[in-house]
């Protein structure tokens, strides 16, 4: 399939597509910054919104929709837990949101500890604890069920998490994931 995207230059928007992510269903996710009108081409066909969105198409391309739309501060994030209950969606100004896969609606109340944007959300195996790092230069560390952060927040080097992230492994070290 195809998107075409009109940059910042063809309507003064300066957000962005973000992803794609393979998600626990089979499905393709990605998501769209809002506020200035965007046009694309979704499959040969228009789509005009002003609205941050998280869509999904499936791996052939077929059956591009919106799953979720507003409600989100450009989301540049997302991870899923890994027995495919929740969607984090990490955002531009460093807050981020548990949603439910079933539903799509929020779960709790944002999860607020960082000043930059989230470049890295991550769930352990067992789903219950979440990290996120932050293009401020810290990692929090958070409990799913109470969602709130299990200590304060790792202080790095800001320029560390603006175009790197951590992975989780399970003898609990970290390395670079992508760039």
């Amino acid at each position: 399939f195809t998107i075409s995207y009109f940059s910042a230059l063809d309507n003064g928007c300066a957000n962005d597509l973000h992803g794609p992510y393979a998600g626990p269903d089979g499905w393709i996710y990605w998501t769209k910054g809002g506020f200035a009108k965007q046009e694309y081409t979704v499959n040969g066909k228009p789509f005009s919104t002003r609205a941050a969105h998280i869509f999904r198409a499936r791996p052939d391309g077929s059956g591009i929709e919106p799953v979720m739309t507003g409600g989100m501060d450009n989301p540049v994030d997302v991870a899923f837990s890994p027995g495919g209950e929740f969607l984090f969606v990490g955002q531009y100004d460093g807050r981020g949101q548990l949603f439910s896969i079933e539903t799509w609606k929020p779960v709790g109340r944002p999860l607020e500890g960082h000043t930059g944007r989230i470049t890295f959300p991550e769930f352990t195996r067992d789903g219950r604890t979440l990290v996120t790092a932050a293009a401020d230069g810290t990692v929090v560390i958070w409990d799913v069920d109470s969602q709130k952060p299990l200590g304060s927040p790792i202080e790095l080097a800001p320029s560390t998490f603006a175009s790197a992230a951590l992975t989780l492994t399970a003898n609990g070290t970290n390395s670079p994931a992508r760039a």
